[in-house]
């Protein structure tokens, strides 16, 4: 009898070896693989980004705290585009995920903004401008970048060589007026 039991104990222990393996397996198979990091929490919010926050942080900005003042500042922001048949898709990605959050984040301030979308024919410069260029609308890097001309210091160009660039420059741009320098991750 005795030895009955202690085989049943080896199978036991075979048996459990076996379903430890097997789960180990599993789990592993079910388990994501971190693609990036697209979230960022700011008081109360969380920012959904659509590029990795870490790639974005790499985009250059030549006036990260005039840029954020600039923005802070005005009650009216004009988004602009040079209207292509390549581009217009890019652009209304891009500006509506800057807009987006922009929006509710000075919304979580108790500030109102009124941002408005239009190609370059119609922009008047006479407000703080976000102009957005493409691959095919004169993008020459992937930046954000205040632009100094004939005394006007209220045009940001977003830029991005690609469709995946100009994502990471609109990030950077929210960002940059989010207050955002650093990102430390564990």
């Amino acid at each position: 009898m005795t030895t009955k039991i202690f085989m049943c104990y080896k199978d036991y222990k075979k048996y459990f070896l076996c379903f430890l393996i097997l789960l180990a397996v599993f789990s592993s198979m079910c388990t994501e693989k971190q693609e990036g990091l697209h979230n960022i929490r700011i008081g109360n919010h969380v920012y959904v980004f659509t590029s990795d926050i870490r790639e974005a942080m790499r985009v250059s900005v030549n006036e990260p705290m005039k840029i954020k003042k600039l923005i802070d500042n005005a009650d009216r922001i004009d988004v602009v585009f040079n209207a292509s048949e390549e581009d217009n898709k890019y652009f209304a990605v891009v500006g509506f995920n800057i807009v987006s959050k922009l929006q509710t984040y000075y919304a979580s301030l108790g500030w109102a903004k009124d941002f408005r979308g239009m190609p370059i024919e119609n922009a008047t410069f006479q407000h703080p401008t976000i102009f957005l260029r493409g691959p095919s609308t004169g993008a020459t890097n992937t930046s954000v970048w205040l632009l100094y001309t004939n005394n006007t210091k209220n045009i940001i160009i977003v830029q991005g060589k690609t469709f995946e660039d100009m994502e990471k420059a609109g990030d950077k741009l929210v960002l940059t007026v989010l207050g955002v320098n650093e990102i430390v991750t564990n």
